[in-house]
């Protein structure tokens, strides 16, 4: 962090100092807020976070990335313009997590990961002060996390990210929908990049990925009958697709008039 403020040591840092640059964001959350803070010893729940986080951070580094903060047990990260590096971080790290078999992997890891510019500085008193971090990437790419979670995505990237990756083939991803830019007034498509699932879930989304895609399409286009079709005919091959659930979910509130119909299925601030 301080080599992107351009100084050698803390003894440099003064209030107001900052940089602007581009960065790959990614956003891990790798356990449940309820499991945070409810019915655990904190000595349980401190030694839980840093033996995942001991196992995770030498990822970051090794791709190059820079741990950016630590926040409701997971972690913000920086990668430059190495999207292709964070991905396959991303990847290495649900691999890490669920190796450990630790209540927090168990209770779930999710990440969202953008692009998009950044400003680093010094904020506070002479006698008190830190960095701060402020980014409209980092926001998404937090919200792109959250609607993974609602949605069984452990890494959710937006179209733009994909875009800028030289050889997609070494990826397995499916198209998850649209969510609206309300600032923009735009819609986003994003993804599931299922490589950071358990083996055993990535062959299923695999199998069932050209019939899931065609009910996101049909639900996009308002063919809403015909999408719920599809839906239900991935559960029946694989019964424990969240997002499957949550399509068919919007498709019957939007059929019996209980949700109003749109096109994406979250919108971000």
């Amino acid at each position: 962090m301080l080599s992107l403020l351009k100084v050698k040591d803390y003894g440099q840092l003064a209030v107001g100092q900052q940089q602007y640059f581009s960065s790959v964001i990614l956003d891990l959350n790798m356990a449940s807020s309820s499991w945070m803070v409810h019915g655990h010893d904190p000595g349980q729940v401190f030694s839980s976070v840093n033996q995942v986080l001991s196992r995770i951070l030498p990822i970051v580094y090794g791709s190059e990335g820079i741990a950016e903060s630590f926040e409701n047990g997971g972690l913000c990260a920086l990668f430059g313009d190495g999207r292709e590096r964070a991905l396959e971080a991303a990847i290495s790290i649900c691999e890490a997590i669920y190796s450990m078999e630790t209540e927090a992997a168990l209770e779930g890891v999710s990440m969202g990961l953008a692009f998009g510019s950044v400003m680093i500085g010094v904020v506070g008193h002479e006698r008190r002060m830190t960095l701060l971090t402020l980014s409209q990437a980092k926001e998404f790419a937090s919200f792109l996390r959250t609607v993974g979670t609602e949605y069984g995505s452990k890494i959710t990237v937006p179209e733009g990210f994909l875009e800028e990756i030289e050889d997609l083939r070494a990826f397995n991803y499916r198209f998850l929908g649209y969510v609206y830019r309300k600032q923009e007034d735009r819609m986003e498509r994003i993804y599931d990049v299922f490589d950071g699932d358990y083996v055993e879930a990535r062959n299923r989304k695999r199998k069932t990925k050209r019939v899931f895609e065609l009910g996101v399409k049909l639900f996009s286009q308002q063919q809403l009958l015909e999408a719920r079709q599809h839906f239900i005919e991935v559960l029946k091959m694989d019964g424990g697709d969240l997002a499957a659930k949550k399509y068919l979910l919007l498709c019957d509130e939007a059929l019996n008039g209980s949700r109003r119909t749109n096109v994406y299925i979250e919108s971000y601030e």
